[in-house]
C-alpha cells in the first residue's frame, strides 16, 4: 500500500508492506447455535466470553508415546457438565497485517519522524492558507474546527475581528473570533 504526497517541489511517498496472513485454524462461527441434551440453549456471543453458557474443563496427562505432560481442554454447560462443541468454520480468505513502513522523500529513504515533520508541516500551511482575514458575508457557509457554520450578522456588542455563526447540525449560535474559521475547500 502506497500513499503520494505532494509537498511544494517534494514528493513524499509512504509506502507500508502488508503481509497476507492466513491460518487454516477453525474460526468461531458467529451464528452458532445449539441446545444440549438437557434443554439448554447455548450460542456465540459478541465480547470477551464468547461462550457465556459454557466453561472451560480441563484435564492433565501424560503421553506415553512423547513422554510429555499434555494439557487436554473442553467446554461444558454450566448447568449440567454436558460437553459441548461450538460451531467453527474454517476461513480460507487472505488476511493482511501491517508490514514495514518505508518513508521516501524525491525517492531517497527518510526517518518516520521526518516525514511525520514534513505532513505536520504541510497540514499547518494549508490551515494557514484556509485562514479568513476579512469577515465573510453574511449567509455564506465557513468552517469552525471541525463544523460547517453559517454566518450570521454580528451580534450587538460584539469586539471587533468578531463573527457570530450558526451551527449547521445544532442550530446554535455563537460569538468567535475571526482567526478561528477556515474557508471550506472546494
Amino acid at each position: 500500500m502506497a500513499r503520494t504526497f505532494h509537498l511544494g517541489d517534494d514528493v513524499l511517498e509512504i509506502e507500508r508492506d502488508m503481509i497476507q496472513v492466513s491460518t487454516g485454524l477453525p474460526q468461531p462461527s458467529k451464528s452458532w447455535k445449539t441446545t444440549d441434551s438437557q434443554g439448554h440453549e447455548h450460542a456465540y456471543a459478541d465480547g470477551p466470553d464468547r461462550y457465556p453458557t459454557l466453561r472451560v474443563e480441563g484435564r492433565t496427562f501424560w503421553c506415553p508415546d512423547c513422554h510429555e505432560e499434555h494439557e487436554e481442554t473442553r467446554l461444558v454447560c454450566r448447568l449440567c457438565g454436558e460437553r459441548v462443541d461450538p460451531g467453527t468454520y474454517i476461513d480460507t480468505s487472505p488476511q493482511y497485517l501491517p508490514g514495514r513502513t518505508s518513508y521516501l522523500l524525491n525517492g531517497e529513504p527518510i526517518t518516520k519522524e521526518r516525514a511525520e515533520e514534513l505532513l505536520a508541516e504541510a497540514k499547518r500551511r494549508q490551515d494557514d492558507s484556509a485562514r479568513l482575514t476579512e469577515a465573510p458575508a453574511i449567509g455564506s457557509r465557513v468552517r469552525l474546527g471541525e463544523d460547517v457554520v453559517t454566518v450570521l450578522p454580528t451580534a450587538e456588542g460584539a469586539s471587533a475581528g468578531s463573527v457570530t455563526v450558526m451551527y449547521d447540525v445544532t442550530g446554535r449560535m455563537d460569538t468567535v473570533s475571526l482567526g478561528r474559521l477556515r474557508a471550506l475547500r472546494p
